[in-house]
């Protein structure tokens, strides 16, 4: 038996973003495969801003074993860019306390992602295919003060 004639194929299903996907690496004789699709989909409500930034935290204090990651800087600019869109609206901070957006009731729902990577030969090009389609939910986005003028609901994002 050759190695250089390896037969692999490797599955596996995993959630990203609250969105369910399956990926598949194949290898053969003539070289390899990558799929990623996603799965039958229920009840996805995707995930907040700040659900996102405590995910990465975790994760980076797993994967170290230190909780070094500081996202106050982070949280800080959001709050910061909240605040100064309400100033540049006409409200003053002190009074638009009760008027400003709230940033947790931004969901962000990956609602497809799809690849596909095909690798044959040396000679080859590599085919490679990819599509995603990701939704930020924005209620409550906009500041109250301008919501009888404007209002964003939604904001679709789609290649």
């Amino acid at each position: 038996m050759s190695t250089s004639s390896l037969n692999a194929a490797i599955a596996v299903d995993f959630s990203l973003i609250g969105t369910k996907l399956h990926a598949m690496y194949k290898k053969d004789a003539n070289g390899y495969k990558i799929l990623l699709i996603p799965t039958l989909q229920s009840g996805n409500e995707g995930v907040t801003i700040k659900e996102l930034i405590d995910d990465i935290k975790n994760l980076t204090k797993n994967v170290t074993g230190s909780d070094s990651l500081n996202t106050e800087d982070l949280t800080n600019v959001l709050d910061a860019a909240v605040e100064e869109s309400a100033g540049e609206a006409g409200t003053s901070k002190k009074s638009a306390n009760d008027k400003l957006p709230d940033t947790s009731q931004i969901r962000i729902i990956l609602n497809m992602a799809y690849l596909y990577i095909s690798k044959q030969g040396e000679q080859q090009e590599s085919q490679i295919e990819y599509a995603f389609n990701l939704n930020i939910l924005t209620t409550g986005l906009i500041p109250k003060v301008l919501s009888s003028i404007v209002t964003v609901d939604h904001i679709g994002i789609a290649v």
